[in-house]
């Protein structure tokens, strides 16, 4: 545990096996990325994604790159992203020299509203929509239907936060292009660092799995059939992640259990929730409460118990580097999200107690 906190903000799930696994993997010495463990780990949460085609990265952000090269996105295309999120896909878009548009996000789901995204389509031009689902929740995607049909249309759906949500029986993140994940200490499994990638067809994988090994093929050692990256994950890194996949119901029920205890004990108070677009599908990686104007108050006093939190993303109005997004008052509810949102703690070992005296902290703040 993190001794700067009595509660930290967040601490992985990991055991005894994890370490046999390490080492496992250390005594093999498969070090690199063509190991035993991301073999394995590959093999296992492809099958428990129920996604035919499933790639290990080196983290999150590598798999947002890696799924815009695979797609085809040059200097000039449009990406279209949400107001509000995390914004790394909108850094990895700009940084490939992308024009990129925002739309606001729905004040209940928190993810992008998508009752205007036909209007954002250029017929002259690729268009790529990223869906990020944010905190385990998505838009309302029945509404993406017509546009998702367009060959100009490449849609990749960001659920770093969202492994094992799903929506309508489908897990978020298999349902469109691309989907990519995030391995990061924080997450629901971690490696550490590392990433994973889902894609919809065997020319998409297989285009994705040069692009990620230097575009060299195992037969043709470097001969760069692509202009390729190294964006493979250690074998080491994979090994660690392996005995979470063996516990994931154990970790999955710990983390609803400690989302329904924040929801319960401060329904009362003034904090707001997100509302899941499917309630049956929805799993929390993150419990989020918008706290109004008493959201660095709220931040402070927890602080001051000796509970860590973080704020919430910024609007993409507030970045310095969007020129396109500063002042941008259609990202109207981007921007209350970004004034109002506290993350809370929440991991596997987060007793009750500890969940009681967060939300003591917290109500007392906002009543």
């Amino acid at each position: 545990m993190n001794n700067k906190w009595r509660i930290p903000y967040s601490e992985p799930y990991l055991n005894e096996k994890t370490r046999i696994d390490l080492l496992d993997a250390f005594d093999a010495s498969e070090l690199s990325g063509n190991g035993a463990a991301t073999r394995t780990l590959e093999s296992q949460l492809s099958s428990l994604l129920n996604a035919d085609f499933g790639l290990t990265v080196s983290n999150g952000s590598a798999a947002l790159r890696l799924a815009f090269q695979t797609l085809g996105l040059r200097p000039g295309m449009k990406v279209i992203l949400p107001g509000w999120g995390f914004n790394v896909a909108s850094n990895v878009a700009h940084s490939m020299g992308a024009t990129i548009e925002y739309i606001d996000v729905d004040i209940d789901s928190w993810c992008m509203d998508l009752d205007s995204i036909e209007q954002c389509i250029e017929s002259n031009n690729d268009n790529f929509i990223v869906l990020i689902h944010t905190l385990g929740n998505s838009s309302h995607l029945d509404k993406i239907e017509k546009v998702k049909k367009l060959s100009n249309v490449h849609i990749i759906e960001d659920a770093a936060e969202a492994l094992f949500s799903v929506y309508k029986g489908s897990h978020l993140g298999t349902l469109f292009d691309i989907g990519t994940y995030s391995f990061h200490a924080a997450k629901t499994i971690t490696t550490g660092e590392g990433g994973f990638i889902t894609l919809g067809n065997k020319k998409l994988f297989e285009v994705a799995k040069l692009l990620r090994n230097h575009g060299m093929t195992p037969e043709r050692p470097y001969f760069h059939h692509l202009p390729g990256d190294n964006f493979r994950l250690s074998n080491l890194l994979s090994a660690i992640g392996l005995s979470q996949i063996e516990n994931i119901n154990v970790i999955i029920e710990k983390r609803k259990k400690i989302y329904e205890q924040y929801y319960v004990e401060l329904k009362d108070s003034k904090a707001k929730f997100l509302m899941p677009t499917d309630p049956e599908g929805f799993f929390p990686w993150g419990v989020g409460i918008r706290c109004g104007k008493y959201r660095d108050e709220v931040i402070q006093k927890l602080q001051k118990a000796g509970i860590d939190s973080r704020p919430g993303f910024s609007s993409a109005a507030l970045l310095p580097h969007f020129d396109s997004a500063k002042g941008n008052k259609e990202l109207f509810n981007s921007n209350i999200l970004a004034s109002e949102v506290v993350l809370l703690p929440h991991y596997p070992s987060l007793t009750e107690e500890m969940v009681s005296e967060i939300c003591e902290v917290v109500s007392k703040s906002l009543n």
